[in-house]
């Protein structure tokens, strides 16, 4: 097995990442807050990532996130989403073993293929080309205008 790190691709959010054998190791990102009249959104604590398994055996990868959980205390599963791409809709959800503090740090471990990418993410994906789509059909149909309110480091809407 033999691991390689998405995160330039479309969708991806990530911050310092490596990989090290079975392990990688991902950083959120620090963004300033999303304020949208009033109301301020924080999307420090989103991550979505691609693992693409080159070698010619599968394997378990371990994934950290800001750090895992070491002298942490582990609160109950948590839900993640994943799929083998980030083209389309949406993310399914993970069904591999996932812990969280609750806060920031994630320990996530997967099963992987030889030559399978997988996508996972602690926030539902949205395809941003889909969601534009939609959005401008939603206005059209009403007789209104989209109006930009906001981008994210995925693009805007």
């Amino acid at each position: 097995m033999a691991l390689e790190l998405i995160t330039r691709e479309a969708g991806c959010i990530a911050g310092p990442s490596q990989v090290s054998g079975s392990e990688i190791r991902i950083s959120t990102l620090t963004e300033p807050l999303t304020v949208v009249r009033g109301v301020a959104f924080d999307y420090n604590k989103h991550f979505c990532v691609g693992v693409h398994n080159t070698g010619g055996t599968s394997g378990k990868a371990r994934i950290l996130v800001n750090g895992g959980l070491k002298d942490r205390p582990k609160s109950a599963a948590c839900f993640l989403f994943a799929g083998p791409s980030l083209a389309g809709d949406r993310l399914e959800p993970f069904a591999g073993i996932a812990v969280t503090d609750g806060l920031d740090r994630y320990e996530i471990q997967l099963e992987i293929q030889p030559d399978q990418t997988l996508f996972i993410a602690n926030t539902r994906w949205r395809d941003y080309g889909l969601a534009r789509r939609l959005v401008q059909d939603a206005a059209d149909r009403a007789g209104a205008d989209r109006r930009k309110i906001g981008a994210t480091i995925g693009g805007e809407l």
